[in-house]
């Protein structure tokens, strides 16, 4: 997968726009109102909004779904899975989180490895087992390690600033047509850039996650049983795609097929006997390789 995955980099240069909008903008309005006030309180207001959203990512998220954190005691086949992934991409090991609701979902959240959160919902560890739930886990420990929520926030702060900015020089001459300026704005900014963005970073996650399993020796077709399960979870209600951050779930079992024969090269040590097949095996099992694996070599793959 020739993807070069730099999204710190990224979201350092969109948030360095995004100040250098809101500054300019305040200084619009200093010079044409006489108040250079309006500078350093642009300024101001883009620190804000950048450090809140940034520091506080992973508790808005864990807040807003009313979870609470667990324990290995309490939840030993998940704190299990997600050290052994955490373990093979070589990053530390997240706070775990379970949220009381039986809708099937899972994310991750936090501003950097350091301080990061997964969250699985009831529902979700009731329906999948343990082969299955490997295939989520590694697939959201895979946004982490995209680094995926920063990118996200800084494209959304950026949008939000030049909503503000819009409305602001619309506003001055009618009312009116700055409400409806403004709706068409946050209308086209989540329908054309946002929602597809969402969907991309979603695909990324998807093929991350099955070379994660893979170099952790648990086999990546089971991916495909679980995105299989969530659409018959659903009783064939689909949201249409492009309205939604996510692919709908045919579409990416598709692509999740298309790509297996890439992510089986990593299982079983890469071993060039290994089926390609995309059906997990009849015995459902799933064999650990043998093989000595490198904490870095997941972010190796990903600079390929």
């Amino acid at each position: 997968m020739k993807r070069h995955y730099h999204n710190g980099i990224k979201t350092f240069w969109l948030l360095c726009l995004m100040w250098a909008i809101l500054i300019a903008f305040g200084y619009v309005l200093a010079r044409a109102s006489g108040y250079f006030i309006f500078m350093p309180l642009f300024a101001l207001i883009a620190v804000g909004q950048t450090a809140y959203s940034y520091w506080n990512s992973d508790k808005l998220a864990i807040r807003s779904m009313d979870a609470y954190e667990v324990t290995p005691q309490q939840a030993p086949e998940l704190y299990e899975i997600v050290q052994e992934l955490s373990s093979i991409a070589g990053q530390p090991m997240p706070r775990i989180y379970i949220a009381p609701t039986m809708s099937p979902n899972a994310f991750a959240t936090g501003r950097n490895p350091q301080h990061a959160a997964v969250c699985c919902t009831e529902g979700i560890l009731n329906l999948l087992d343990r082969r299955e739930l490997r295939g989520v886990l590694g697939h959201e420990l895979s946004h982490a390690l995209a680094k995926h929520a920063n990118e996200r926030i800084s494209n959304q702060l950026l949008l939000q600033a030049g909503g503000q900015i819009l409305g602001a020089a619309v506003n001055t001459r009618s009312q009116l047509l700055g409400g409806l300026i403004n709706q068409a704005y946050g209308l086209g900014a989540q329908v054309g850039v946002m929602l597809p963005f969402g969907r991309k970073q979603e695909y990324e996650a998807d093929k991350m996650g099955l070379v994660l399993m893979a170099m952790a020796g648990y086999d990546p077709r089971y991916a495909v049983n679980f995105w299989q399960k969530m659409s018959a979870s659903k009783g064939g209600a689909q949201q249409n795609e492009l309205l939604s951050t996510h692919p709908s779930d045919a579409n990416r079992i598709k692509e999740i097929q298309a790509y297996l024969p890439n992510a089986l090269k990593y299982y079983q040590g890469g071993n060039s006997t290994q089926s390609t097949t995309t059906t997990p095996p009849p015995t459902g099992r799933s064999t650990k390789s043998s093989r000595t694996i490198r904490a870095n070599e997941v972010g190796n793959y990903l600079r390929k």
